[in-house]
């Protein structure tokens, strides 16, 4: 007898490349978490993602950034006027580790980031790979938010706002998936992230056990959508609010074709 076997072949389809929020330099549009404050300044490692898409820097353009709006304590990344990745951090005002890229990140795309510390020294990732990297200044690679947690009161996604400076520095592009997190993710997993960028089940599997403690998707309106909320898909509710009357992209368009 011969048996016939049934079998069904899903096919997932992302578009991808045009969603985020749109934010203008010019316009001083950006995104304030200050809700983050107090669930982040005393770790001591943790990783950061975030997607951005970029048509080139005209200077230091900030993507998030964790601050003292009176002093010049602050932690930051953000892309360089020669469109490098850059991680920095100041926690007395004085440079304590300052990280970049040797080569700019891909412009007129969306590009995947990361920055992982460890608690002994931080490592970047462009699109899932650790690119070549140099530190500019290496006094003491291990610090991180808890080495001024007394001072932190902002955080912003788009500008910087420290030493009494107000919000300056703002980003010329879009960025989506802004993620904060209390763990140390390995360069596998990063891969594998970057790989899944769009998927329906990306960093959900990492919410659990605390770990998560911001998922900004900065896509969740239709093209042109004005809306002054940045939801935070985590399960700490550190919304944010959206100023200078920046814009949603499309959402990532998920179609899934089944064929049996």
């Amino acid at each position: 007898m011969r048996k016939i076997l049934s079998c069904t072949l899903i096919f997932s389809l992302f578009s991808w490349a045009w969603a985020g929020l749109n934010l203008v330099s010019a316009s001083n549009q950006y995104v304030n978490i200050d809700a983050l404050v107090n669930h982040i300044k005393t770790t001591t490692y943790g990783t950061v993602f975030a997607t951005v898409f970029t048509t080139g820097s005209a200077g230091d353009e900030m993507i998030v950034t964790v601050s003292d709006a009176s002093q010049s304590r602050r932690l930051y990344f953000y892309l360089d006027s020669n469109e490098r990745f850059n991680a920095r951090i100041a926690p007395s005002g004085t440079g304590r580790w300052h990280l970049r890229t040797d080569s700019a990140i891909p412009t007129n795309q969306a590009v995947h980031l990361a920055c992982v510390q460890d608690g002994v020294s931080p490592v970047l990732y462009v699109n899932g790979v650790a690119v070549a990297q140099t530190f500019i200044t290496a006094t003491s690679k291990d610090e991180w938010c808890n080495d001024f947690s007394t001072y932190i009161d902002n955080v912003r996604i788009g500008c910087i706002n420290f030493n009494n400076g107000g919000n300056t520095n703002f980003f010329n592009g879009r960025i989506q998936d802004v993620l904060w997190y209390w763990r140390v993710f390995s360069a596998t997993e990063i891969a594998e992230l970057s790989a899944l960028r769009g998927n329906p089940i990306w960093h959900w599997k990492y919410k659990k056990n605390n770990v998560m403690k911001g998922w900004w998707k900065l896509y969740e309106g239709e093209a042109g959508f004005a809306s002054t909320i940045a939801t935070d898909y985590s399960s700490k509710a550190n919304h944010g609010t959206i100023y200078g009357s920046a814009r949603y992209v499309p959402t990532p368009v998920h179609c899934v074709i089944m064929i049996e």
